[in-house]
């Protein structure tokens, strides 16, 4: 018993060292503690705790994630959807956090991000425009997307 207790407690030890350096979702800190030998019992109880203790909240990362790579990196709701997935996140999570994009504020990140990128090129041109597509379309936005950013950006539909 005393055994299975030190366990628990290096398990809990080792996960808030790991959430220590940046927000993680539930199955990033079970796949580290299970890389760290850790029993699935043990790595379970440590999960339960950090989710009771708030430390660890799957919809909160979501809606936090969602928003700052939707708003700084000028991401789209299938590149979002993606990174969700491979951390994790379960289906009703991703759907809740991606549901509170802003359509407009996701056009307007879009639109800065393409400026930034390709700003003084020519839009007219259809080599640029492809490019410009190709980057966003990367970015996880839809071909109605783009099209409303060449808007936007003075350009002709691709």
């Amino acid at each position: 018993m005393d055994a299975e207790c030190g366990s628990l407690e290096s398990a809990r030890e080792a996960a808030l060292r790991f959430l220590d350096h940046a927000p993680r979702t539930a199955a990033e800190v079970r796949r580290r503690l299970a890389r760290g030998g850790w029993p699935a019992e043990v790595v379970q109880a440590v999960l339960e705790g950090l989710e009771e203790a708030g430390l660890v909240d799957d919809r909160a990362f979501s809606r936090q994630w969602v928003e700052s790579r939707a708003r700084r990196k000028g991401l789209g709701p299938a590149r979002l959807e993606a990174e969700l997935r491979q951390r994790g996140v379960d289906r009703e999570a991703l759907e809740e956090a991606l549901a509170q994009v802003d359509a407009q504020a996701a056009l307007e990140s879009a639109v800065e991000a393409a400026r930034r990128r390709f700003g003084a090129e020519n839009l007219e041109d259809p080599a640029v425009r492809r490019r410009v597509g190709e980057f966003l379309r990367r970015r996880g936005h839809t071909r109605e997307a783009i099209e409303q950013v060449f808007a936007r950006m003075g350009a002709n539909t691709m």
